[in-house]
């Protein structure tokens, strides 16, 4: 299950996406962006943790395949090597382009 929200933060609106943990707990992340891919007619989202950096100063991003019904999301894990190639390819260009 995973709720969607959204603040305004330096005049543009940043959407979060709280999702529950294993453990039961909620942990919240901020949306950097959605696409569509042709090639697998599927839809993803990019999600970070906000303020997190990795140890090069870097931030982890996460991608997920996710499915619309109403109001809800739901989030899939890429699990094809294929499929994740496809998705890493487009996450790069969006960030080669600064849209992400």
């Amino acid at each position: 299950m995973s709720e969607i929200n959204g603040q305004k933060q330096d005049k543009e609106l940043v959407e979060y996406i709280v999702l529950d943990t294993e453990d039961g707990e909620k942990e919240k992340f901020q949306v950097l962006g959605y696409f569509d891919l042709e090639e697998t007619g599927k839809k993803y989202v990019l999600l970070t943790h906000e303020d997190a950096e990795n140890e090069e100063g870097e931030q982890d991003v996460f991608a997920y395949r996710y499915y619309e019904d109403g109001d809800e999301i739901t989030l899939e894990e890429i699990e094809s090597d294929e499929e994740w190639d496809l998705v890493e390819e487009t996450l790069n260009t969006l960030v080669e382009e600064d849209l992400v």
